[in-house]
């Protein structure tokens, strides 16, 4: 701030009346001035006054020291009554007891101006440009940047502040961390309903209330997305050539497996290096857990601090082993904190009916807070008494070594059925199959009429021959699948011998998950 020392002003009063005086002292925001007079006529040779009683400020006139200018003649014209600078002067605030350099400079630019005319002299350069200020040499910014009193203004600012702080903006976008003991620590719209979920598919285990909103989301599910055309396979009986193959990311043509050649590497694995369906299923959870934690958003999308509801992942089970390392993969997901479905589409109330891999995996699945329903109706009631929507899919109805043509009665019926409804909704929902699309035959890359519309495809151990035939019979097109490789751990060794020598290569170079390309054969 610049020194208001000498200054002659005038002094707007809260009370209603004013004075006139010169400044002698500013301290402890009491002004002090000499040769005072009051509205009444009363005067006094020296008054003090706080600032809190000032309503307005106004400078009459200038210092003398102030009013001489170095190489102009002196003219002291100028009428005492007029106002040089008012605290009220649009976008100039008031300072009791003190002036801001911007104030000091439009108060002295005034005055030299009139005396300039008066005078006959030039005018002095336009404040507004900052060159020709600096070659005029009337003012010394260093000097006034150096009286700069950051700490006076700051305290000033907070004089004035009289902002309640729950009307800040910085208050209301604050997230609270301390809580008293009768708060909430959670935040209601972390809560709906899926906590009270039950895993028995008979109809009274409907949530109460949920059966019309599960109508009305199938009635909107009809109504705003259109169901896709399945794409039909050739029917010839002879399997259409490929244009494509697969590559590492590095350009390296990779080799296909069958799906009985499949089906022998892991009995292999099994018999001659003991790592067990159950040890294949666990390194192939974690690979499959982490391509879907990604497409969800990743770590900060999971944390705790995140104040929304986490996200929902629906998992498509059969009953063979792509169901098996669905289920686990479901688990890893509900250890991270996302919302895990599974849809069997054999009854989960009846383990005896399922595999005993899987029955394992289903048992471990729903110990960790997965949910399981094997009723479309009871899917869509669920759905609709959750505030979370399902954001991917997870296919592992068929795998590699089943194929949905095999199954009868009510299992193809709700394979069929829950096939459908996926096509209906994937132009919302990611959709991730296992090994091949259900509905995709893993050996020829033939398709049924119904069969699902797949977005990802992951590969567990090697990739599939029906693959690369699923392109060359025109079952889908290059870039309607995004293919991923996941390491189950099968060993190295068991390459080195035999007709399994084609896969000896390195697949993964130190990773557990790799993308594959798919370019045109040469």
């Amino acid at each position: 701030m610049v020194s208001v020392l000498g200054f002659r002003v005038r002094l707007e009063l809260k009370a209603g009346n004013s004075l006139t005086g010169n400044v002698n002292n500013v301290a402890d925001k009491v002004l002090t001035l000499d040769t005072v007079e009051f509205s009444d006529g009363t005067k006094k040779s020296n008054w003090k006054i706080a600032g809190s009683e000032i309503l307005d400020l106004k400078v009459l006139d200038l210092p003398k020291e102030l009013q001489k200018s170095k190489g102009k003649k002196k003219n002291n014209t100028q009428n005492p009554s007029t106002v040089v600078y008012s605290s009220n002067a649009p976008g100039t605030p008031g300072t009791p007891g003190s002036v801001s350099s911007q104030q000091h400079k439009g108060a002295k630019q005034k005055g030299n101006q009139k005396r300039n005319q008066s005078a006959g002299y030039m005018e002095e350069p336009s404040w507004g440009n900052a060159d020709a200020v600096k070659s005029s040499g009337d003012f010394d910014f260093s000097g006034q940047t150096a009286a700069f009193d950051k700490n006076s203004a700051l305290e000033e600012f907070a004089v004035r502040d009289n902002i309640d702080e729950s009307q800040r903006l910085v208050g209301l976008n604050k997230k609270k961390t301390k809580y008293e003991h009768d708060e909430n620590v959670l935040a209601s719209n972390r809560k709906d309903g899926w906590e009270d979920q039950v895993h028995d598919s008979s109809s009274s285990s409907v949530p109460r209330g949920t059966e019309v909103a599960s109508r009305k989301l199938a009635e909107v599910l009809q109504e705003k997305i259109p169901a896709q055309a399945s794409k039909k396979a050739p029917r010839s009986p002879s399997v259409a050539g490929s244009i494509y193959q697969f590559a590492s990311v590095s350009g390296e043509p990779l080799p296909l497996v069958t799906p009985v050649s499949l089906v022998e590497v892991e009995r292999l694995t099994n018999e001659n290096f003991k790592l067990t369906p159950r040890i294949l299923a666990e390194n192939c959870s974690r690979g499959v857990a982490s391509i879907i934690i990604k497409m969800l958003g990743g770590h900060s999308r999971l944390a705790k601090s995140n104040h929304n509801l986490p996200p929902l992942v629906l998992l498509l089970v059969g009953n063979n082993r792509a169901g098996a390392r669905a289920l686990a993969a479901g688990r890893q997901l509900a250890n991270h904190g996302v919302r895990a479905i599974a849809f069997t589409i054999t009854n989960h109330t009846k383990p005896d009916e399922f595999e005993d891999h899987t029955a394992h995996q289903l048992e471990l699945f729903t110990l960790c807070g997965g949910k399981c329903v094997s009723e479309m109706k009871q899917l869509t009631s669920v759905l609709g008494s959750i505030e979370t929507p399902v954001e991917l899919i997870l296919d592992a109805l068929q795998g590699y070594d089943t194929r949905i043509p095999d199954l009868w009665g009510e299992e193809l019926q709700k394979a069929n059925d829950i096939i459908t409804w996926v096509n209906k909704t994937s132009g919302v929902n990611a959709v991730v199959s296992l090994d091949i699309p259900a509905g995709i035959d893993a050996g020829s890359g033939l398709a049924e009429e119904n069969y699902l519309n797949a977005k990802f495809v992951v590969s567990t151990g090697l990739p599939l021959s029906g693959l690369e035939l699923a392109y060359g019979n025109g079952i889908v097109s290059k870039g309607d699948w995004t293919h991923h490789l996941v390491d189950i751990g099968i060993p190295q060794k068991l390459f080195k011998k035999g007709n399994l020598r084609k896969f000896d290569r390195s697949w993964f170079n130190g990773q557990f998950v790799v993308s594959m390309d798919l370019v045109e054969k040469t």
